[in-house]
């Protein structure tokens, strides 16, 4: 096998590989919504309820999305954990642009039947996200976790970009191959 085959199989194989390592992120789809690349769930961007009484939350939730349960918010906070470094990068891909109306670095809102919420501070040294019950009432900057655990399969735009190097690549040494 020639050296520039050997190369390009090689960069076939760790374009392949970049893709399964871009499943562990949040990525900003661009219209409203975020995904978990590591469940596939998709998310509604948490600034969408900022401001809004939670009793008007519902009105909000886009097709084939609910406000998501302890365990699906557990799961996309351990997939974002809360490490400063990480924070506004999470906050950009979560639809929670920095800082809020109240100018702070947060990332908070409501999920379950909306009396409770969890938030990430950018400044939060101790690695996790903080839970608490209470009647959270309006702020400028709550918003809410809502997920759609069924979006159908989305491929992801780098994933794809990928996908098209490797084609291109084959494609590539198919035409060198009859040249020869």
């Amino acid at each position: 096998m020639s050296t520039k085959k050997v190369a390009l199989f090689a960069a076939v194989v760790m374009s392949l590989g970049a893709v399964g390592a871009a499943n562990a992120s949040l990525v900003q789809n661009g219209n409203g919504t975020f995904t978990d690349t590591s469940t596939g769930y998709q998310w509604q961007n948490i600034s969408t309820f900022w401001g809004v009484q939670t009793v008007s939350m519902n009105a909000l939730l886009l097709s084939g999305f609910q406000f998501a349960n302890l365990s699906q918010v557990q799961q996309l906070q351990a997939d974002a954990p809360a490490i400063a470094a990480n924070f506004y990068a999470d906050a950009a891909a979560m639809g929670a642009p920095q800082p809020t109306p109240l100018n702070r670095d947060l990332i908070w809102g409501v999920y379950g039947d909306l009396s409770e919420y969890t938030w990430k501070w950018s400044t939060n040294e101790s690695g996790v996200w903080a839970y608490s019950q209470t009647d959270v009432g309006s702020y400028p900057d709550m918003g809410a976790f809502a997920v759609n655990t069924n979006p159908g399969t989305v491929p992801e735009p780098a994933g794809l970009a990928l996908l098209g190097l490797g084609l291109a690549g084959l494609a590539t040494i198919r035409r060198q191959g009859k040249r020869a």
